[in-house]
């Protein structure tokens, strides 16, 4: 009975530092899917990227966002601004698969 109650113990650390670990890693995500233009701030996400392909389909080139503080902002060129925050939402993600499949490998069997 103590033997088996030290591995669910153990395993029960592994899973808290692991989902600790994960936890940090998403942070760390979201806040690299930030987008600077103009002086204004727009955070990077499904629904910007889907906001911006709607405008892009319409041929909507020259349009008017809001940024993160719900401030507008005119945008000469939606392509480019689109092309813009699709790279760094891409490199991101990229990012964030690396890190969470060395996260995995490090875990170890839970």
């Amino acid at each position: 009975m103590n033997q088996s109650f030290e591995k669910s113990l153990a395993y029960a650390n592994r899973m808290k530092v692991f989902n600790n670990q994960l936890r940090l890693l998403k942070e760390k995500y979201l806040e690299k899917n930030t987008y600077y233009t103009k002086g204004h701030q727009f955070t990077i996400d499904l629904h910007l990227l889907n906001h911006c392909i709607a405008l892009k389909n319409l041929n909507k080139q020259n349009t008017v966002l809001l940024d993160d503080y719900q401030i507008p902002i005119q945008i000469e060129n939606i392509d480019t601004f689109y092309h813009d925050i699709m790279d760094v939402y891409q490199r991101n993600l990229n990012s964030y698969l690396v890190e969470y499949n060395k996260l995995v490998k490090e875990k170890g069997e839970i």
